[in-house]
């Protein structure tokens, strides 16, 4: 399934990050991983740790893969420097795709790494992390039909995400399927009907949930039970910096 697909190359490319020092600038690369879905994957990092990231799936001699970035780094610029050394490259200021032969990686990366050094440290400040405010009221039926009117998302026309808080686990979390967790919120002031959220590849990060938090999600259907479900993208201790 797809869901589990994405969830195993985020936890592995976050742990891929983190062994590498966490960079300024991060790269990441596996033979397991399918290029379709690296570029989700990289946006849904960028987010989480407020960097560029570039994802690349090995196939044979070449690592093929895209890079998303921040809302004041233009990914393609900073790259532009070593098309000649890249098979394929291209993109925006915000997301880029690119080739490379295997044997290339460490030393662009090890480049890139010391290039990003010198940006300064505003650069990676979180701009745009949510696009809009969300009540847990608000999460139903009718919100669904206005996301599917928007349909189809992808670059250009990037799926919402929203910002949702403070709210309190109405029960306890349940893990099920890879390493996934699903778990009913509600309002943290008590009134409303529960909403059920689910965070792919979040079994561990939901054994301890802060009394109260704050949550980046994005609405969609949940196509077991139908109605609206939210899709968890970040959640911290309610009046944390971010999300």
């Amino acid at each position: 399934e797809r869901q589990d697909l994405e969830a195993r190359v985020l936890a592995e490319a976050r742990a891929a990050i983190e062994a590498r020092g966490r960079p300024p600038i991060a790269v990441a690369w596996h033979p397991a991983w399918h290029r379709g879905v690296v570029g989700i994957v990289a946006a849904k990092l960028v987010r989480e740790l407020s960097r560029p990231v570039l994802l690349l799936a090995i196939e044979g001699e070449l690592a093929t893969g895209s890079g998303r970035s921040v809302a004041d780094l233009h990914l393609h610029d900073f790259l532009a420097p070593w098309a000649a050394r890249l098979e394929r490259f291209g993109g925006h200021a915000q997301a880029v795709g690119l080739t490379a032969r295997v044997e290339a990686l460490e030393p662009l990366v090890a480049e890139w790494e010391a290039a990003a050094t010198r940006w300064a440290p505003e650069t990676l400040e979180t701009r745009r992390a949510y696009d809009l405010e969300l009540d847990l009221s608000e999460v139903g039926e009718e919100l669904l039909g206005e996301l599917e009117r928007l349909e189809p998302f992808g670059p250009g026309n990037e799926e919402p995400v929203f910002r949702l808080g403070p709210l309190r686990s109405a029960d306890a979390p349940r893990a099920f399927g890879n390493g996934h967790a699903s778990v009913a919120l509600r309002s943290a002031g008590g009134g409303g009907a529960a909403v059920e959220a689910v965070g792919w590849g979040w079994a561990e990060r939901m054994r301890a949930l802060p009394p109260s938090f704050d949550v980046l999600a994005r609405v969609e259907r949940d196509r077991w039970r139908g109605g609206a479900r939210l899709g968890l993208e970040e959640l911290r201790a309610a009046g944390a910096s971010a999300p």
